[in-house]
């Protein structure tokens, strides 16, 4: 017998049954929130109501309303996240004390008084053995020998929290050779040495308490049952497939550790065939094939062919374990997204950042059980069709499908693109399964595993992160918008939905060197240093060609716009032919394909990174000014991944190339010459317009002008009609019969309604605030007869925020000199800041111009206002563009507030919403 070291914890299953759990209470609580009324949702609706808000409403109609949705959803939202966390809480409380109590019955049913039949000296010897067996563990189990009376004919550990654990053994084992004995105790100190035996009871507690904890959270819907299956028939079956799931998973885990003490025994007892003592007929031969496959599914013991003792379940990692971590990780992002933007729905109308932070969480769980799973799984033979098959239906299905009890708004939202929805996850998700797969494959055949697992969970987690949200947001424009190929395309290199999508691609980067260096025997060495190197120059070069040669300066900025996309996708081309390169030369020498593909993913970013860098180093010795660490890298890199997920056929047939070494090696400089020609004749397809179907083209900016295109009416007269006097005091019904054209002439996408009340904000500094107040008394005290105002808005294709429009009629009692006191007012208030809690600091740096325009029939000043702030240091700006028209009594505004982030909108676009504004004013004025 020899000391061996403590099993390994299996710490991440204890995530796994948390996570579930969150996700299961999490569900229970909304469906107790929802079936009970506690948000009150008739006073919401009433709320809603009262401020003009539809259920029926747009997205972008809601847009310009955010404020009254919020006001009217602030106490409903906080208390279904606090009803959500107390499920989460009571779930898992529930758990641990249905744990509890079982490890206390059995401790009931093992009682001194059902132990008295066992003889003394058959006791004394097994405790004897034991305590040797036992020698240095700072904690030692108590030994229970049960007589036959008690019904326990197999060993089992069973602890309760705070005491020893137990392990108990049949009488039986006191009248067998010795050696029986050690290896079934050994055995079972091999999970007292894991600590894994209270979570074995706590996972079947976790699938099992979804369905009766669903049917009490909707108990005041039980006496309606056709209310129950419309409402909640989905929940309830999801609840059932959950727990199924949730059994399957528990299985697959304890035969995981059934494998672990087995290779436990065998290190002790320094014999791999000493586990052979106490296998028998733990998992009973089936007579039929699919009755076997069956039972294996739900067995909680490996088949004793498999339990030798020296490879850990081979079994482990496969579809169904793959298909239920996938399934957890997904409920968990739902549910912890939930919860979050119930907290914070400010922050989520701006940067989703509730949904960013759920989905990072759910890949990194994902990531961190299922890259240790495969890379156990990799150390032997293994085919990987089916755990890739798993983890894809996994992810897909806990993505579609929301814990049970949560409202199924993926599915009704997605109602009639299912089948797209399912098909861009499936193949995002399935790039990020194929990298987990190859990191563990490549960890597999190292011993120094720690900094390159880090590094892979890294990878991978950022890799999941970025495929989810960018599939999901190309399915949801499909839902959302008029698609064409322009705008799936720009939606793909915008980066989907995922807040600070530039830095996964970072990580992703970060992630793959740490695996590289974690493995550095299985590099490929010089060659692929070779071939980053010139295909990176190459592309740099094609790059900076590109926009030096053709006309580039003092260009629409949707032509530039193009330009520069292409440059960007050249640096993405260059790595992946620099990644193909180096997937057939390692091919060629004998390389196993799978782990090789981190270095071919880690071979292609740096390439793209290098041209990134020499097409910047180019621009910028040219006087441009650019983002170096954005244009090198974020981009490029990012371009890459679309372009690597593009061809992943083609790089599964590359895998399947015969892998020979070659008796004569080739130079390494042949493949450097083959991947930097590979890149010139991408470069030149791409710039021929032939890759425009999965890059960029001259006229993807066209439909952002075809959107803002108005209904077809008669353009507006440029000077109002003379028969009519368009300086009269008007009454609020006339002043509202005034905004009647406005909305046809809007882009057809626009939505509006009435105003809502403004809010009192103080500006600084002191005499900004004071000329206002100032503006103010003075409107009120000039009489105001009739104040009428109207808000709309409407999508603009390249931005992410709704454009919005606010025009207003006001008629004073007197006529004085509106424009005069405007004027003034932007003067004193030039510079001036904000107050907002939205964003850093809270507050906006805000700048104000206001200007008269000659030459027109009544006085119209345009007025500027420019409002820049950071959220979670993603920079913010807001454009107010406003004409103000002064006719006699009355004062026409029309303002126009365009957001955006680092880049504005086109000058196409731009002019385009300008004239939307004149035409506007114009037609108001006309109507007066």
């Amino acid at each position: 017998m020899t000391t061996a070291p403590r099993p390994a914890g299996l710490w991440w299953v204890y995530a796994l049954v948390a996570a579930s759990l969150a996700a299961t209470g999490a569900g229970v609580g909304e469906a107790l929130f929802t079936a009970n009324d506690l948000g009150n949702v008739e006073a919401t609706a009433r709320c809603m109501a009262s401020e003009g808000i539809s259920p029926n409403d747009a997205p972008a109609g809601l847009y310009f309303a955010k404020n009254l949705f919020d006001a009217c959803m602030e106490t409903s939202s906080r208390l279904s996240a606090l009803t959500s966390l107390a499920g989460v809480f009571g779930l898992v409380i529930s758990a641990w004390l249905l744990m509890v109590a079982g490890g206390l019955a059995v401790r009931w049913r093992l009682r001194s008084a059902r132990l008295a039949d066992v003889p003394e000296e058959a006791r004394a010897a097994l405790e004897k053995r034991f305590a040797a067996l036992c020698e240095g563990d700072k904690r030692r189990p108590r030994l229970v020998v049960a007589p036959p009376l008690t019904g326990v004919r197999e060993a089992f550990t069973t602890a309760v929290p705070g005491r020893p654990a137990w392990v108990v053994v049949p009488l039986a084992l006191a009248y067998k050779p010795p050696a029986t004995f050690d290896a079934v105790a050994v055995h079972e100190l091999g999970h007292v040495r894991a600590r894994d035996v209270m979570w074995a009871s706590a996972v079947w507690w976790s699938g099992w308490l979804a369905v009766p904890a669903l049917v009490i959270a909707l108990f005041p819907l039980l006496s309606a049952p056709g209310a129950l299956w419309t409402l909640h028939g989905l929940s309830l079956v999801a609840a059932v497939v959950s727990a199924i799931a949730t059994i399957i998973l528990r299985a697959s885990l304890l035969r995981h550790r059934e494998s672990v003490a087995d290779a436990h025994v065998a290190q002790v007892l320094a014999d791999p065939a000493a586990p052979a003592a106490y296998l028998g007929t733990k998992t009973p031969a089936a007579t039929h094939r699919l009755t076997a496959i069956v039972r294996g599914w739900f067995a909680t013991h490996p088949r004793a062919a498999d339990r030798d003792g020296s490879v850990p379940n081979p079994g482990h990692g496969g579809f169904f374990f793959s298909a239920a971590v996938g399934m957890v990780a997904m409920r968990l992002y739902h549910s912890l997204d939930e919860v979050l933007s119930n907290l914070v729905p400010t922050v989520q109308d701006f940067v989703r950042l509730p949904e960013s932070i759920a989905l990072i969480v759910a890949s990194l769980l994902w990531a961190a059980v299922m890259v240790p799973a495969w890379t156990r799984r990799a150390a032997a033979p293994t085919r990987w069709a089916g755990p890739w098959a798993g983890a894809v239906l996994g992810l897909v299905a806990g993505y579609c499908v929301k814990p049970p009890g949560t409202a199924q708004v993926v599915v009704a939202a997605y109602r009639h693109h299912i089948p797209l929805l399912v098909g861009v996850l499936a193949v995002g998700i399935l790039a990020a399964v194929v990298l987990a797969a190859g990191v563990a494959a490549r960890l597999a055949r190292s011993e120094r595993r720690r900094l390159g697992g880090l590094g892979a969970v890294v990878a991978t987690a950022a890799a999941l992160t970025a495929m989810v949200g960018a599939a999901t947001s190309l399915a949801g424009i499909f839902v959302y918008r008029q698609v064409d190929s322009a705008l799936i395309r720009g939606n793909l290199m915008a980066g989907g939905n995922v807040s600070g999508w530039g830095v996964l691609v970072v990580l992703i980067l970060g992630g793959l060197v740490l695996v590289a260096l974690g493995t550095r025997r299985q590099g490929i060495g010089r060659l692929g240093v070779v071939v980053v190197a010139v295909a990176g120059i190459v592309g740099g070069a094609g790059a900076s060609l590109s926009w030096l040669l053709r006309p580039h300066r003092d260009l629409p900025r949707e032509v530039s716009s193009v330009m520069v996309y292409e440059r960007w996708w050249i640096c993405g081309l260059a790595g992946l032919a620099a990644a193909f390169a180096v997937a057939l030369a390692a091919r060629r020498r004998d390389q196993a394909a799978l782990p090789t593909s981190p270095v071919v993913v880690l071979s292609g970013l740096l390439a793209a990174a290098l041209a990134g860098a020499v097409q910047c180093l180019v621009i910028a010795i040219d006087g441009g000014r650019l983002n170096v660490f954005e244009q090198s890298l974020w981009t490029p890199g990012w371009l890459l991944v679309l372009a690597l997920t593009y061809t992943m056929p083609l790089a599964l047939l590359v895998s399947r190339v015969p892998a020979r070494r070659d008796q004569v090696r080739r130079p390494v400089a042949r493949w450097a010459i083959g991947a930097g020609g590979v890149t010139i004749a991408l470069t030149v397809s791409l710039l021929t317009g032939t890759l425009s179907w999965g890059t960029v083209a001259d006229h993807d900016y066209d439909r952002a002008i075809a959107e803002l295109a108005a209904n077809e009416i008669p353009s507006p007269p440029a000077v109002p009609d003379s028969g009519r006097d368009h300086s009269r005091l008007l009454d609020s019904p006339g002043a509202t019969d005034a905004l009647s054209p406005v909305l046809s002439l809007l882009p057809r996408t626009a939505v509006g309604s009435d105003r809502g009340p403004s809010s009192d904000v103080t500006v600084s500094p002191d005499s900004c605030q004071q000329a206002l107040d100032r503006s103010a008394a003075r409107e009120d005290s000039e009489g105001k007869v009739a104040v009428v105002g109207r808000d709309y808005a409407f999508p603009v294709m390249e931005k992410v925020f709704p454009a919005q429009v606010t025009v207003s009629v006001t008629s004073f009692r007197t006529s004085w000199d509106y424009l005069s006191d405007l004027e003034e007012v932007a003067r004193t208030c030039s510079n001036y800041r904000l107050p907002d809690e939205v964003y850093d600091g809270g507050f906006m740096d805000c700048t104000w111009h206001v200007e008269r325009l000659a030459d027109t029939p009544y006085s119209v000043s345009r007025g500027h206002i420019t409002r820049v702030g950071t959220i979670s240091g993603n920079r913010v700006e807001d454009v107010i563009t406003t004409y103000t028209a002064l006719v006699g009594h009355n004062v026409v505004e029309v303002a126009l507030v365009e957001s955006h982030g680092k880049t504005p909108p086109s000058d196409a676009v731009a002019e385009r919403l300008d004239q939307l504004l004149a035409d506007t004013l114009r037609a108001v004025v006309a109507s007066i």
